[in-house]
């Protein structure tokens, strides 16, 4: 009798789990529709194409483990051949077959396309989860080379050098363009201490776009003296003589790059004139005589 009835809970237990829709994650930490990585670059599209001058993207360097594509693009592999040079890198991989229903995990062939006549010169075997109805979860293995990535998305990103908020267009310049040099004036006295000024000209205004001001001592920053950051209209930051402590007989210069606000870098740094911070003598050398003696 104690045989019949595991027998009928082992059928039980069967059935449930070949059911639709069960999810077989009991513990959070083990389902990866909660625990992923995340990739969020929105050249992954399927429509983007790289040009002869970017460096295609290269999955080499994955660890393998669960992850989640969340670009704004999109966030499926595509199931239909990838064209080479599309999902910014020489060869795309895409998935060969269907993505599975709700809450099932499957097992996928994903293939690489170098130019061959079925798009699938080599393959890699992937699993791929349902979470929810809502997005995919892919456990994603290292490619073997370069340059070779995993496609997902169908939307058109910014290109190049362009961004936007949302990584999709309409796109503007990845940072505002400086096009001179920041200037560096003083010391000026002001009250019982004295500063330093530096500005730049810059006639471009956006409401996102930060000028960010540092100064330098013989080229290196002090990490006690916190970038300044501006906004529209100002073009100009402020060094009081206190910083100077510690930096005295030192080249006192500043820089300015620019940034939009929520972008992922903002443009190169452009440097000041310099001055230097310190006493001297005019003329270099002074001749002392004392009871005849010069010294």
């Amino acid at each position: 009798e104690a045989l019949i009835m595991g027998l009928l809970v082992l059928v039980l237990l069967l059935h449930l789990l070949g059911a639709e829709g069960v999810d077989l994650y009991e513990d959070g930490d083990d389902d990866p529709c909660m625990n992923h990585k995340e990739l969020d670059d929105g050249h992954r599209s399927v429509i983007y194409e790289m040009d002869s001058t970017q460096h295609g993207l290269c999955d080499i360097a994955l660890v393998p483990a669960w992850y989640r594509f969340t670009a704004q693009v999109g966030g499926m592999m595509p199931e239909e051949c990838a064209e080479r040079f599309h999902c910014g890198a020489e060869v795309p991989i895409w998935l060969n077959g269907s993505h599975p229903s709700l809450n099932d995990t499957v097992e996928r062939r994903v293939c690489a396309n170098f130019g061959g006549p079925d798009c699938c010169d080599r393959h890699l075997t992937i699993e791929v989860k349902n979470c929810y109805g809502e997005f995919y979860v892919y456990k994603l293995v290292p490619t073997p080379t370069c340059s070779i990535a995993y496609c997902a998305g169908n939307l058109y990103p910014c290109p190049e050098g362009k961004w936007s908020p949302t990584g999709l267009p309409p796109c503007i310049d990845a940072f505002p363009l400086l096009p001179y040099d920041p200037i560096m004036e003083g010391p000026t006295v002001v009250g019982h201490s004295f500063e330093y000024k530096c500005g730049i000209r810059f006639s471009h205004q956006h409401p996102d776009q930060v000028l960010q001001f540092a100064w330098t001592f013989d080229g290196e920053e002090d990490v006690d003296i916190p970038y300044v950051n501006v906004t529209d209209p100002v073009r100009l930051s402020s060094l009081d003589g206190s910083k100077l402590r510690g930096h005295l007989g030192k080249d006192v210069a500043c820089k300015v790059r620019s940034i939009y606000k929520g972008a992922p870098f903002g443009s190169q740094w452009r440097h000041s004139n310099k001055h230097w911070a310190g006493i001297k003598t005019d003329p270099a050398h002074l001749e002392i005589s004392e009871n005849g003696q010069l010294h």
